[in-house]
């Protein structure tokens, strides 16, 4: 008989506190800079951007911009990569000279 009774007020108090919560509205955005830059390096050939996982959306973003990968954009991209630290590189210069950081802070 007490299971019974807690049972039921655990239910009408999860049933008022759920009452009061609202839908929340969520707003998806693309930066269409980011967007262009992934579209270069993809042109580009960077390993990083050419593993297929978009389905469909690869497919129809390499049947519209697989003519201009002559372009002088996508060149200067292929140069950069050539004589510039690649992101991944960067990435782990950063953590190596910050790791004591990084590390003492936590």
């Amino acid at each position: 008989m007490r299971h019974t009774f807690i049972l039921k007020y655990l239910i009408i108090i999860s049933f008022f506190m759920t009452g009061n919560l609202k839908a929340q509205t969520i707003e998806v955005e693309v930066n269409e800079n980011v967007e262009l830059m992934s579209i270069l390096s993809r042109m580009a050939g960077f390993p990083e951007y050419s593993m297929d996982l978009g389905g469909q959306y690869i497919t129809d973003m390499d049947s519209c911009f697989r003519k201009h990968r002559s372009h002088p954009t996508v060149s200067y991209m292929t140069d950069l990569r050539k004589n510039t630290v690649s992101p991944s590189m960067l990435l782990w210069i950063w953590l190596s000279v910050y790791k004591e950081r990084i590390m003492a802070s936590s």
